[in-house]
């Protein structure tokens, strides 16, 4: 019945009347989670244990917490003596490899999940884990057929409804995935994480109905914020010139778009004027997360806090701006927004849509990503920076711009390596329009995606549709080593964006690697990504009004490969020198921008912007 405070207080009692008794202690534990307290939870498992130390499913409950908590040593320990205890349990061996694939250990998680499906073939949650397990290999027509297993054993089974979903998305056939959001949706109207990816999806469709997207955001911010309830109020100092507290909300402080975006600017932040706050929602560290937390006094790793409880812990740091840089991305808490645990909030970086939260005061912007005539499209209120609204770092490998691949190939190639799913239908007709105008060309594209045959086979059917014969495309899967990745610019002469959804770290990549980028002007904030960047860089010459304009900019490019030569040898020193690569500028840009924001709300008798 989700009464879960009385629950509590019924088991507080039997467990008084009947101290040391496991079972009692379970559903006590159980009683904590519902709480949102899993610590406590921890506890009495622990307490049970003492008291019947070879049930085997007390330690294998004990290390799900354990591993919701983070603590996976300690999580993989519990499941060990679990199966000590019991090697034919089907369910622990699912959540152990459940655990063992959080490390990355996806061999033995494969392994843990394989076995637990012998021991049970009708394991579902095991059959679902594979499938995850294959997803994140890149083995994409495993994971399928695990997906698929699961829901003919189960149609109606929503995680393995998402997990096909996933698979489609990463195949690239969007519209399929779309569906199987709705599939969930007929059934659970309010589910959040399908909302939050149906939006997700319609930014890369340039068939969608802008209103009906903005409309669907607003909805699913309504949903939000019924679940959080009434907001409280703010005690935070209204004394509008003093030290800020910044909170970062994020599960992308790691090598990531966002991170390197991040990075740079945080380190010229004047400690004196804010406080940094960095909230992780994602146990993944890597070389670019130490950097940040060189910035970054105060680091909490919080994903395994519910909603209310990072809400919570957020009030408790006496936040005063919070900062989302995740949207409705998968590493979202858009719902801990909903509860307004700080006096100012503010999204950044992660989205490029409205979030349709109302409790999130601003959208970080500039006059090219949000127009006047564009602000009907926000629920956030636009602040326009006075320039850039983002800063790129240098990239921490030296690699070197070659010369134009024309020169020597006697061809040019065209290129992109923006995700997969950025390319639209209307994309691909220019793209292969720009094909057709320069005799011989070719067009190299590198994606993820890429490295699936069915995927690979399904790109030359598209272009082929198209007028497009195999030999003229290069299709290559991505390349996780960063160097090798920047250097596969060299093999391309003039870079085409994607549109409606254009690029961001790929459009400044390939400028920084001396290639030319012609970008489609758009109508909403994340087609207006291409455009934002050349005007930044002053390369405004290469955003067309038009796709016509979009073959003849590239046909012409094409046309003089000296001046490509000449293009290539300076695009590095003079982006370099704009304001997309000036940190320091652009901390003084966004220290001013949150004392502002900050300056209102204590002018604000209400608290409010």
């Amino acid at each position: 019945m989700r009464r879960f405070p009385e629950a509590r207080q019924s088991l507080v009692e039997a467990d008084r009347l009947r101290p040391h008794n496991p079972r009692i202690l379970s559903l006590l534990a159980t009683s904590c989670l519902d709480m949102g307290e899993p610590a406590e939870a921890v506890a009495c498992y622990r307490q049970a244990i003492a008291a019947a130390p070879n049930d085997a499913s007390l330690h294998s409950n004990l290390g799900n917490v354990l591993n919701l908590l983070g603590d996976t040593e300690a999580a993989l320990a519990s499941f060990r003596r679990a199966l000590e205890l019991d090697p034919a349990s089907a369910v622990t061996r699912s959540n152990f490899g459940h655990t063992l694939a959080g490390t990355g250990a996806l061999d033995e998680a494969i392994a843990q999940y394989h076995e637990a499906l012998r021991l049970d073939p009708d394991a579902l949650a095991a059959r679902i884990n594979l499938g995850l397990a294959f997803a994140h290999q890149g083995r994409l027509e495993e994971a399928d057929n695990a997906f698929r297993t699961a829901l003919a054993a189960n149609p109606k089974a929503v995680d393995a409804i998402a997990g096909y979903a996933s698979v489609l998305e990463r195949r690239g056939n969007l519209s399929e995935a779309l569906r199987q959001y709705d599939l969930i949706l007929k059934q659970r109207p309010d589910d959040v994480m399908a909302m939050a990816r149906k939006l997700f999806l319609q930014n890369y469709l340039g068939d969608g109905n802008l209103a009906e997207i903005v409309s669907g955001a607003r909805h699913f911010g309504s949903v939000l914020a019924r679940a959080a309830g009434p907001t409280l109020p703010h005690e935070n100092d209204r004394q509008p010139e003093r030290r800020l507290r910044i909170g970062l909300v994020s599960g992308d402080l790691r090598l990531h778009p966002v991170g390197r975006f991040l990075v740079g600017p945080l380190a010229e932040i004047d400690p004196q004027k804010l406080e940094l706050f960095a909230y992780s929602t994602q146990i993944q560290d890597d070389e670019l997360t130490t950097r940040m937390q060189r910035s970054i006094p105060n680091w909490r790793q919080v994903a395994h806090l519910t909603s209310e409880h990072l809400a919570d812990a957020i009030r408790a740091d006496r936040i005063d701006i919070l900062v989302d840089l995740s949207g409705n991305t998968g590493a979202s808490r858009l719902s801990t927004f909903a509860r307004k645990p700080a006096p100012v909030a503010v999204t950044w970086l992660g989205y490029f849509a409205t979030t349709g939260v109302e409790t999130i005061d601003y959208v970080l912007c500039n006059e090219v990503l949000v127009p006047r005539e564009e602000e009907w499209q926000w629920v956030e209120r636009p602040w326009r920076m006075p320039g850039t609204y983002f800063c790129f770092s240098t990239p921490s490998v030296d690699v070197p711009v070659s010369l134009p691949p024309c020169l020597e190939s006697g061809f040019v190639t065209f290129g992109s390596f923006n995700n997969l799913n950025k390319l639209s239908d209307g994309a691909a007709q220019v793209w292969s329009d720009v094909l057709k105008a320069v005799p011989r060309s070719r067009l190299l594209l590198r994606a993820e995606a890429l490295q699936n045959a069915e995927t690979i086979a399904g790109v030359y059917r598209r272009f082929a549709d198209l007028g497009i014969s195999p030999e003229r495309l290069q299709l290559e899967g991505y390349l996780s080593d960063y160097a090798a990745h920047l250097a596969g610019y060299n093999r391309v002469d003039i870079a085409l964006d994607s549109f409606p959804y254009a690029g961001g770290t790929t459009t400044v990549e390939s400028l920084w690697m001396g290639v030319p980028v012609i970008t489609h002007k758009g109508d909403r904030f994340v087609s207006h990504m291409g455009e934002n960047i050349l005007y930044q860089a002053g390369l405004a010459d290469w955003i067309a009004a038009d796709t016509g304009a979009f073959i003849a900019k590239a046909a012409g490019l094409a046309a003089d490969q000296a001046a490509l030569a000449a293009v290539r040898a300076n695009l590095r020193p003079m982006l370099a020198a704009s304001p997309l690569f000036d940190a320091r500028g652009f901390a003084r840009d966004l220290e001013q921008a949150f004392r502002e924001m900050w300056r209102i709300w204590c002018a604000n008798e209400q608290g409010g912007p």
